[in-house]
């Protein structure tokens, strides 16, 4: 099921430069609620990234002034229904990884859920240095997106990233 989701946590989930990066702490509630006003289309998804062979895996440039870039991976895993974790998926996906000053995210590791753009016919995940659109998919984390995506309760504990 493709669900509307929005961007605007994200852009402040990645901080500017400072002497310390601080990050809200991420939550499945927390994303899907501040990714559900967009236009953007995003899916919602559970399983693993595995970055292709030869990709780039280390941000360039001198310490504070790291450069964001692109990686093209593969996602292995389900796409989310009403029903739950039941579409299987194996997509190329391309992988932004944002970087502030000399934080940069990465090319997710181990089983996540994470939330999909759907953009010019291809599947695109923002990882920024703080975790937003990634984030590790505990049994805990898989109740609370389905109980999002049935429109149940997507109450968030975490503090606003607003």
């Amino acid at each position: 099921m493709i669900r509307q989701f929005g961007l605007a946590g994200l852009m402040l989930a990645i901080a500017q430069p400072a002497a310390a990066l601080s990050c809200q702490r991420p939550s499945i509630a927390g994303t899907f609620n501040a990714l559900n006003a967009a236009e953007e289309t995003y899916i919602m998804v559970r399983g693993t990234v595995a970055s292709l062979p030869g990709e780039q895996s280390e941000p360039e440039g001198e310490l504070n002034e790291r450069q964001s870039y692109v990686v093209q991976a593969q996602f292995t895993g389900d796409m989310a229904t009403a029903s739950g974790f039941d579409r299987p998926l194996d997509i190329p996906l391309t992988v932004e990884v944002g970087c502030a000053g000399p934080w940069c995210g990465g090319v997710p590791e181990g089983e996540v859920i994470a939330f999909l753009e759907q953009r010019n016919g291809r599947y695109v995940l923002a990882a920024g240095p703080c975790p937003f659109s990634a984030l590790t998919a505990s049994e805990e984390a898989q109740v609370q997106a389905m109980s999002c995506l049935r429109a149940e309760a997507c109450e968030d504990d975490a503090p606003n990233l607003e």
